[in-house]
């Protein structure tokens, strides 16, 4: 009895060694990452902040074995549970291990073009946050400048040429696993899609619908929203309506991330330049509804200006379903909550006749939003909920610098307003090509770029104003 003892407390002893081993690592280095071999090609994440793709894998927590930090992170970012069985090397800031998957690697059989095939893994605890999209990736057809450190590409490659290939089950979609109501949409924008094959026009206007939403829900159109506001009403109105579109966006990205169900692009393995992991609501319905109910109410239009609205209203939220980003569910929800948002705050926040009339005007308001954006942030740090709160912060910063009075009466110039709003835009689209390598930086550049246009927008027109106002 007493020799199995000694064997097991000697391979316990052999362990512990084995293990505090692993837990000697360079000073310089502060991740862990995952080559998971499946088929002959590597798996990869698409990251939603510096847009580049990276192997599965993150930051090492204090006294953590880089093991489990490999382990964890595969499963939080692709949703593979996989064994790191051996340390294959060291990058600048991070250890590198064969990542032996333990459960099935499955993947959608069609190829996006040579960005590799998808695999399904929106059920991962960061898909939609971190992580864009989850690919295998054949090695040798992945340019070096795609990857988050194209210097490392070289010594990834052949790291991954020295493990073991593990299957891979290759599935053609997964609309089975949708309810009803999403079978049925995925088998109706399948017969439009076939329609359109033999029907070059019905092509074309499919693709001019598609053109029009991408223009009406970019940020530069919703951002020249606030420009009508200010130009009918004043400063006043344009803050009345950031905050319902902030509002908006807190709530409806909130209500996302509760419930967490794929989008249409998720059952059928398909890319998206947008982040369209999650889709219920539809986050994007929602801000175009309750800014266009806020204009709307505010603009005494023609009949026909109004009927232009709502046909433009229809042809965005018509193409976000034509690229299978949202089921006609998540539209109808988000147009729901975008109006009753904007319809109500309309009626307390901007008739004279309540006492909640100059609710937006107050440091209180927007600190609440911003502690609300924050305390969510912290929770999903979404790049939506992080700029959220740095534009209600931004307000409110600028708010306890000059008072609440000198910012109702500022005034905005509509034409250079309108060109700092577009051009702050791409500009933070070419700043992108130059930090992408860093994740904090990228991060950076997603969510304050558009505080640093409100500021600049705002400020120099208060301490003009300021200025003007000093007794000579």
């Amino acid at each position: 009895m007493k020799q199995p003892l000694w064997i097991a407390l000697l391979l316990y002893l052999f362990s512990s060694l084995v293990q505090a081993e692993d837990f000697s690592v360079p000073d310089s280095v502060r991740g862990s990452l995952c080559i998971v071999h499946a088929d002959h090609k590597v798996v990869m994440v698409k990251e939603t902040f510096s847009r580049k793709l990276s192997l599965p894998g993150g930051t090492i927590s204090k006294g953590e074995d880089p093991k489990l930090t490999a382990q964890r992170e595969t499963w939080e970012e692709a949703g593979l549970i996989v064994n790191p069985v051996q340390k294959l090397g060291y990058t600048d800031t991070a250890v590198v291990y064969e990542c032996v998957p333990q459960s099935k690697v499955v993947a959608f059989a069609h190829r996006q073009g040579l960005k590799g095939k998808a695999l399904p893994a929106w059920f991962a605890p960061h898909f939609g946050i971190e992580v864009k999209d989850v690919l295998a990736i054949e090695p040798l057809l992945v340019d070096a400048s795609d990857y988050r450190y194209p210097e490392q590409w070289s010594a990834i490659t052949q790291w991954v040429s020295e493990v073991t290939s593990y299957p891979t089950q290759y599935v053609e979609d997964l609309v089975s696993n949708g309810n009803a109501w999403q079978r049925f949409e995925l088998r109706l924008l399948s017969n439009v899609y076939q329609l359109a094959e033999g029907q070059p026009l019905f092509k074309s206007l499919i693709g001019l619908c598609v053109l029009v939403s991408n223009l009406l829900l970019s940020p530069v159109f919703l951002g020249l929203s606030l420009v009508v506001a200010a130009w009918k009403g004043g400063v006043v109105v344009a803050q009345k309506l950031l905050f319902i579109q902030l509002l908006t966006v807190l709530m409806a990205v909130v209500a996302k991330f509760g419930f967490a169900l794929p989008a249409p692009g998720q059952f059928l393995g398909l890319l998206s330049e947008q982040n369209i992991a999650l889709s219920f609501p539809s986050v994007r319905a929602a801000l175009l509804a309750a800014t266009g109910t806020f204009v709307l109410r505010l603009v005494h239009m023609p009949l026909v200006i109004l009927l232009s609205g709502f046909v433009l209203l229809f042809l965005a939220c018509l193409g976000m379903f034509l690229q299978y980003q949202v089921f006609v569910t998540d539209i109808l929800f988000g147009v729901a909550l975008g109006y009753f948002v904007a319809r109500h705050f309309f009626k307390l926040a901007v008739s004279q006749e309540t006492q909640l009339a100059k609710v937006t005007q107050t440091k209180g308001a927007w600190f609440v939003l911003t502690l609300l954006a924050a305390v969510f942030a912290w929770t999903w740090y979404a790049t939506s909920l992080l700029q959220v709160t740095a534009l209600s912060g931004t307000v409110l910063l600028i708010m306890l610098c000059f008072g609440e009075r000198p910012l109702a009466q500022a005034k905005l110039n509509p034409v250079l307003t309108s060109m700092s709003i577009a051009l702050g835009y791409f500009l933070s689209e070419y700043l992108h090509t130059f930090v992408a390598s860093s994740a904090v930086f990228s991060l950076l550049v997603e969510v304050l770029y558009m505080p640093v246009i409100l500021t600049l927008i705002y400020v120099p027109s208060l301490i003009a104003r300021k200025l003007n106002d000093k007794p000579k």
